[in-house]
């Protein structure tokens, strides 16, 4: 699956989906760093630890990475996902089919990829607070359980079908709330939505 280092200063973190299982391995460029947490592998000089076992529950995303890279987290069991807010991108379909309630993006995250938190059916609370600025297509699609989501004044572009949708259409009863004039009020008018707006 998809990959991506993310260098800080002699750390670098790497997320990756590897076999269907989730893995979490942290790169570092002092090899003589040991880890029982994290168990060194010599052939790659990295430490890692097969999420598998943990990414189920709640899930703690380590605290220094910087992207979240596509379908890392796809149909894992998670049900409580926590993102550090050093976090600036969600790649495409990272947490689609997952079996999240909740979840919280930062206000460093930048950018949410396509189908990024897809088919989530017991997802029923986001936050996304102000500095998002792309937010991809059918990002929240098939979320079912999702009732209402506030659009922050920072989103600069909403692909087709980011919310309100599911293979049927439209989710009944789903509310957008946003600013006047905002990218929520191009978005709620060009899908026929009613916008709840905000001051």
């Amino acid at each position: 699956m998809g990959q991506k280092l993310i260098k800080s200063a002699a750390f670098m973190t790497i997320i990756i989906q590897n076999q269907g299982k989730c893995m979490e391995t942290a790169i570092h460029s002092n090899r003589k760093q040991t880890s029982e947490e994290y168990p060194y592998h010599s052939a790659t000089g990295s430490f890692s630890v097969d999420a598998s076992r943990r990414a189920s529950g709640k899930y703690t995303v380590r605290k220094r990475t910087k992207y979240i890279v596509q379908n890392v987290f796809s149909y894992c069991p998670v049900t409580d996902i926590t993102i550090p807010d050093n976090v600036t991108g969600i790649g495409d379909k990272a947490f689609s089919r997952t079996g999240i309630k909740k979840i919280t993006v930062s206000k460093k995250v930048k950018y949410i990829g396509t189908q990024a938190i897809d088919s989530c059916t017991s997802l029923k609370n986001v936050t996304i607070k102000d500095g998002v600025k792309i937010i991809g297509e059918k990002a929240f699609y098939g979320c079912t359980s999702l009732k209402s989501v506030t659009v922050p004044k920072s989103a600069r572009t909403i692909g087709i079908k980011a919310f309100g949708y599911d293979s049927k259409g439209k989710i009944k009863g789903f509310k957008l709330k946003g600013y006047k004039g905002s990218e929520a009020q191009k978005y709620a008018k060009k899908n026929k939505m009613k916008l709840t707006e905000l001051k």
